[in-house]
């Protein structure tokens, strides 16, 4: 129990800190509609947007009879380090291969910081998730959002990205 609690303890955020380095990061590489990277962490630390606390619970019960060690997990599109923390400990102690993806510079950077100050893996891509070509493939695939920064006439072309009919046996 003392080990699976220290695990946890490893993805809780320092949200204030987080915040004041969020809005430097979001400042200085932020290239979003509104400098959204810049004003998340505020957001969430101040509790205006509470991210996935109150959905976490039912997250883990869904992703719960999947979780293996050598799990490989996606991240798609992220606005700071709170979904990785909320998967990290959903997983823990187990610890999957976490990729997080998102087109701004911003959320990758104070992920990146976060984990090496943890000593946490976490790979970490600067891509448009609509410009995968299919050639990765992950156990599970996280979006939290995402898709509300994605046009409405781009979700099928988004979802046909991740999981390829190929992939799924045709469909």
């Amino acid at each position: 129990m003392a080990a699976e609690t220290s695990t946890h303890k490893i993805w809780n955020e320092d949200l204030p800190s987080q915040a004041r380095r969020a809005v430097a990061v979001g400042l200085a590489l932020c290239a979003c509609e509104g400098h959204y990277h810049s004003l998340w962490g505020s957001l969430r630390a101040a509790q205006v947007s509470n991210g996935l606390k109150a959905e976490e619970p039912l997250l883990a019960s869904l992703i719960a009879p999947f979780i293996r060690d050598d799990a490989r997990v996606m991240i798609g599109g992220s606005a700071d380090t709170g979904v990785l923390c909320a998967i990290g400990r959903i997983y823990a102690p187990s610890r999957p291969a976490i990729t997080v993806i998102d087109r701004c510079k911003a959320p990758l950077e104070l992920i990146r910081e976060f984990t090496a100050a943890k000593g946490l893996a976490c790979r970490t891509l600067n891509l448009n998730l609509l410009d995968l070509d299919g050639s990765e493939q992950w156990d599970q695939i996280v979006l939290h959002y995402t898709t509300d920064f994605v046009e409405p006439h781009l979700r099928g072309r988004l979802f046909r990205t991740l999981a390829p009919p190929w992939r799924l046996g045709g469909l």
